[in-house]
Parts: C-alpha cells; sequence; structure tokens
C-alpha cells in the first residue's frame, strides 16, 4: 500500500480496512490479524498497528475479546461510510 504524506497512516490503514468489509473482502465476525501481523502486511510500525485497532475499536468496528480483535459489523455504521 501507498501511503500519501498528508493523511496520518493509521488512517489510511483504517480506510482500507472499511473498504475490505464494503467489498466484502473481510466478512462479518472475521478474525483480524494480530497488531504484529497487521504491521507487517501494511509494513508499518506495530505502535501503529495497535494505534489502528484502537481507533477501530473506539468506532465500533470491532471489538477484543481475549487479546483477540473480531469485527462487529452494524449496517448503520456502512451507511455513514459510503457518504
Amino acid at each position: 500500500m501507498e501511503f500519501e504524506n498528508n493523511i496520518p497512516i493509521y488512517i489510511q490503514v483504517i480506510n482500507q480496512i472499511k473498504k475490505d468489509i464494503i467489498t466484502g473482502k473481510l466478512p462479518m465476525g472475521a478474525k483480524l490479524p494480530s497488531t504484529r501481523e497487521l504491521a507487517v502486511l501494511y509494513h508499518i510500525n506495530p505502535n501503529t498497528a495497535g494505534r489502528v485497532y484502537k481507533e477501530m475499536e473506539l468506532q465500533n468496528m470491532c471489538y477484543t475479546k481475549r487479546c483477540t480483535v473480531l469485527w462487529r459489523r452494524e449496517k448503520r455504521i456502512y451507511s455513514e461510510w459510503r457518504n
């Protein structure tokens, strides 16, 4: 993934994940990669990957269960993303 200079990297990663949800690449209830795996996948710092998940949780995009990150999808949220 190529990152833009004027947008924080963690926001760009979240936006990419949102696209993956909308297109069905990441189905409801799918287990997300660990923080370390996300960092490797997107070639980002592990602290940035942790911030991605923290922000996603604040936006009710996902939740954690015993250190495992899982999706929590709500149709209301998806309609907001498309606008």
